[in-house]
């Protein structure tokens, strides 16, 4: 279903990006509907009107077409600027090209991840779709600032949370598809990430080896960019080593106490604390200095 709303056609964000602008502008050749008979063997029976009624029969093909084939993954080849895409933390956000109107995204992940859209609070069109279990996700939205203005997108980025577990690097395909006013094609193709593991929440773990000798290694998860501090206490709750004191980024971390206090020496043997500190999180773990 492309500019000339043939409805035995597939119904892509190129459609989309059509429908809202000839909504917009009154543009009646593109009415749809209200119709007849069933679907996608749609009867157009054109009353000049734009209403509620053709907002349904475009919704209806979409979802139709989104339940019975993938038509952005089908689409060969790359045109306009590559995608940029940046991970932080637990979320990917893909770079909006200028001008765009419209985007359509679908990501294949891999293993048990799965990815969900955040929704801009300023999106006032939106059409969505998401896949079942095992199948890719895939969105589509049109947003825009207010009735005047209709590429809000332009500049911004689209925000997809990640949920489930990365304790590994991890191989997604992006396949995306950015349109301008009208339908008329700004960038689309297909983009590789490696996602980097990333934990689920604060946590500091048992030094290893506990006792130690000579130095022992101290892990800790951040979830979040975090201003962290990670120090060494001795029995009596004096600070015996800055180990950390710094913002850190998110992801599995580790750092090496060699037994020395902040001025180089050498800590006696005895039993000390080994402290994270976050502004949402606090832990503390005993060790062992055996000399």
């Amino acid at each position: 279903m492309h500019a000339d709303f043939n409805y035995d056609l597939k119904v892509d964000v190129t459609d989309l990006a059509i429908f809202i602008d000839a909504w917009k502008n009154n543009d009646l050749e593109y009415e749809l509907g209200p119709v007849s008979g069933i679907i996608p063997k749609f009867t157009l029976d054109k009353d000049s009107v734009f209403s509620l009624s053709d907002a349904l029969v475009f919704s209806r093909m979409w979802y139709w077409d989104n339940e019975t084939s993938f038509n952005i993954i089908t689409e060969n080849g790359n045109y306009g600027s590559p995608l940029k895409v940046e991970q932080v933390g637990k979320n990917i956000f893909l770079m909006v090209p200028k001008n765009t109107f419209a985007s359509e995204i679908a990501i294949y992940p891999d293993d048990n991840i799965q990815f969900e859209f955040a929704s801009n609070d300023s999106d006032r069109y939106k059409i969505s779709s998401t896949r079942k279990s095992n199948e890719p996700i895939s969105y589509s939205h049109i947003a825009s600032i207010n009735d005047k203005k209709y590429n809000y997108l332009k500049g911004n980025k689209l925000n997809y949370k990640i949920h489930g577990d990365l304790f590994n690097d991890s191989e997604i395909s992006i396949y995306y598809h950015f349109v301008g006013e009208k339908g008329s094609d700004i960038s689309k193709g297909n983009y590789q990430l490696t996602l980097k593991p990333m934990p689920e929440e604060f946590l500091l773990h048992q030094n290893y080896p506990n006792p130690f000798n000579s130095s022992t290694i101290v892990k800790f998860n951040i979830p979040e960019p975090s201003l962290i501090d990670l120090s060494v206490y001795d029995l009596t709750g004096r600070k015996v080593a800055v180990l950390l004191s710094q913002n850190v980024a998110p992801g599995f971390h580790e750092i090496i106490w060699n037994g020395k206090d902040d001025k180089f020496l050498n800590s006696p043997s005895g039993v000390y604390f080994i402290m994270l500190k976050t502004d949402q999180y606090r832990k503390a773990k005993k060790m062992l200095l055996i000399k």
